[in-house]
């Protein structure tokens, strides 16, 4: 599969808040997603009480690695290391996915990027204030050596 195109794709489920399903396919994102719902094979309903939703999907190169890399950075809010649920919303699990690869195409359900960029910026405003303790605390030791000569 090294070099082939696939998706990587993030689903919820109303029936699991607070729950995301970050996994990869070769097919559409959306057949996977009625696959988790319905077994194709005898189309019975699987175990879950309602559909999945392709919250988004991203078209790259190599999405067996990509998905890998992405649980990994997601490691901790893990549900169960045999299955894909990760306890996290989907807009943080799209950003990982955003960060580990070069996407040839995105779709979303939802405003990620307003929700993304104010992540980061908060992010960067906590960075900011700890540089500003940083160097306040440099200065009242210089100051402290000054008094102490």
């Amino acid at each position: 599969m090294e070099g082939k195109e696939g998706w990587v794709y993030v689903l919820t489920n109303e029936a699991m808040p607070g729950l995301v399903k970050v996994g990869y396919t070769m097919k559409d994102p959306a057949i996977r997603a009625q696959d988790l719902y319905k077994d194709p094979k005898i189309g019975a309903l699987a175990g879950v009480p309602m559909p999945f939703v392709v919250a988004y999907k991203a078209l790259v190169v190599n999405p067996y690695q990509v998905e890998q890399a992405v649980h990994k950075l997601l490691e901790k809010k893990r549900l169960n290391e045999e299955r894909e649920f990760f306890s996290c919303e989907s807009f943080e699990a799209i950003r990982n996915i955003r960060d580990s690869t070069s996407i040839k195409f995105e779709e979303s359900k939802e405003d990620v990027d307003k929700r993304i960029q104010q992540q980061k910026e908060l992010e960067e405003q906590r960075i900011s204030r700890r540089l500003v303790l940083v160097r306040m605390r440099r200065l009242v030791l210089v100051r402290m050596r000054q008094g102490s000569c």
